[in-house]
């Protein structure tokens, strides 16, 4: 947790080659890019989805809290060894897939590919969806209890009683479902029935209702995976990239001093 604290939501970070130094920021700011760049380290690493202001304010915190360390504390040496080991692994594997970008794959080596896999290319189900947004998780939990088995026009009378916000979400593709919900839902497969909150703090929650869920037969045209389909490929073929660009290389292993 230390090192994805330090490395994930930072301050001031100046590089030279493999050579950086960490000094506190006296104007913290924080822009679009490092909402960003948190979300995708979320959703990469530990599959999980989060909303923008959510990815603001852990931005934030964090970035407050590493800026308060880095005024009273001075990194150690097998910290700043550690997140040296980070920066070269994330700027080799850049360089890596920069050189497999330079490289064009014959079209009909993706179209073979799209066809010797066509399962892996199946229309996505979609679901059609009701929110009930709560200002409290008490009130959410409340309300699941009360609103198992009835429709939907009852659920939304039941919300009024907690002034809870009812939005018709409407039809959504199962891919643009959050984790865990989209898993929950992928496994139960049914519709007319309300899913257990999802608290998000003490003073935040939600409760879904699907309506419908949609299972959708066929498969996705080619013009649509195709990028996918190039990614896929890339990286079946990293390893060798990597090593291929090491030998042109020519690194030698160097070690300090014990």
């Amino acid at each position: 947790m230390r090192m994805f604290f330090l490395m994930t939501f930072l301050f001031h970070l100046s590089l030279f080659a493999i050579q950086f130094e960490l000094k506190p920021d006296n104007n913290i700011t924080i822009k679009s890019n490092d909402v960003e760049a948190l979300k995708s380290f979320l959703l990469k690493n530990l599959g999980f989805h989060i909303k923008e202001d959510g990815a603001y304010n852990i931005t934030r915190d964090n970035r407050l809290l590493a800026n308060a360390y880095l005024k009273k504390h001075t990194l150690s040496d097998y910290d700043q060894s550690y997140i040296k080991v980070i920066i070269e692994r994330y700027l080799a594997d850049l360089y890596v897939d920069l050189m497999q970008k330079r490289e064009k794959i014959d079209e009909k080596i993706l179209l073979s590919y799209y066809y010797d896999n066509k399962d892996k290319f199946k229309e996505d189900d979609k679901v059609d969806i009701v929110l009930f947004i709560f200002p409290n998780a008490e009130d959410a939990i409340q309300f699941y209890v009360k609103g198992k088995n009835k429709t939907l026009q009852e659920l939304k009378k039941i919300a009024k009683q907690f002034n809870a916000l009812v939005k018709d979400v409407g039809i959504k593709s199962i891919v643009e479902i959050r984790y865990p919900t989209r898993t929950f839902l992928e496994k139960i497969k049914k519709s007319h029935y309300l899913l257990p909150p999802t608290i998000y703090s003490p003073n935040s929650a939600d409760v879904l209702y699907v309506k419908e869920y949609k299972r959708i037969s066929g498969y996705k045209p080619f013009s649509v995976v195709r990028d996918n389909i190039l990614r896929i490929l890339r990286k079946k073929t990293f390893v060798k990239e990597r090593n291929i660009l090491l030998r042109q290389y020519s690194l030698k292993e160097g070690k300090d001093d014990k």
